[in-house]
């Protein structure tokens, strides 16, 4: 997982996230152990979230995003009928633009961009002279 973040992050240097998000209190699970953590990163037009969660199949997991809160959950299916369930939701300070949200899952790990929205864009205004 290491080295796959550490490439992204050299294309696309991104900061951890610190103030820009607000952690939701909502964590639920039904297994013995703690939901994965995830590592938290953002830049001027995205942010991105990366967790592990090895055994996990793609199509166990769940991505939503609904009035700007970030939904991911797991649970258990057919084939995989011992895996733990569980949600987190996430809830960041900037607007999110739902067009642009991706979520991929490959060898255990998840990775989830989400970009910001125009609005919240850093814009330089020009001052005219009255």
């Amino acid at each position: 997982m290491l080295d796959r973040l550490s490439e992204m992050l050299k294309k696309d240097p991104m900061t951890p996230c610190s103030q820009s998000f607000i952690p939701s209190p909502t964590i639920e699970s039904s297994c013995c152990c703690h939901p994965p953590a995830f590592d938290i990163y953002e830049n001027d037009q995205e942010f991105l979230l990366v967790a592990d969660l090895p055994g996990v199949s793609p199509e166990e997991i769940s991505v939503d995003l609904e009035a700007g809160v970030l939904s991911v959950s797991t649970g258990t299916s057919e084939k995989n009928a011992s895996a733990s369930r569980y949600r987190r939701q996430f809830k960041f300070a900037a607007p999110i633009d739902p067009h642009r949200v991706s979520a991929e899952a490959s060898a255990g790990e998840l990775t989830i961009r989400l970009g910001k929205s125009e609005s919240s864009h850093p814009r330089r205004i020009e001052v005219h002279e009255a």
